[in-house]
């Protein structure tokens, strides 16, 4: 078991001493040569691009959200508008068809009393 360990080991340095090799070798190619340097500036070019891209991408979907968000509010303040009227106008209706009742219910009443007191009055006569 020990002797795995140490083989674990020395694989761990050698895949680090690599690691380091690698990444010397590359800090070196990219700031101490020419063609490094166009590289160093190709990559940082192509990132200022994608974050140009990022940012204009994101302030549309930005927009596009905002504009999105205007419309179904006052989508929903027409709706909700047009159910208020829609209301106000049952109401009315059935506001004037209860005053149509009672007045009638009243003009009734007015003539079935008269008509009462007609029969009384006839009646006391006879």
């Amino acid at each position: 078991m020990s002797n795995q360990n140490d083989n674990n080991n020395a694989n761990d340095f050698w895949a680090f001493a690599f690691g380091v090799a690698i990444g010397a070798g590359a800090a070196y190619v990219l700031y101490n040569t020419e063609e490094g340097q166009k590289v160093k500036q190709k990559v940082v070019d192509q990132y200022k691009s994608v974050e140009t891209s990022t940012k204009n991408t994101l302030a549309h979907q930005s927009q596009k959200l905002s504009d999105k968000t205007t419309e179904i509010k006052e989508t929903t303040k027409n709706w909700v508008d047009d159910v208020t009227n829609i209301a106000k106008e049952k109401v009315a209706k059935f506001t004037n068809k209860v005053e149509d009742t009672a007045e009638e219910t009243k003009s009734s009443y007015e003539k079935g009393v008269a008509k009462a007191k007609a029969i009384v009055e006839a009646k006391m006569l006879n």
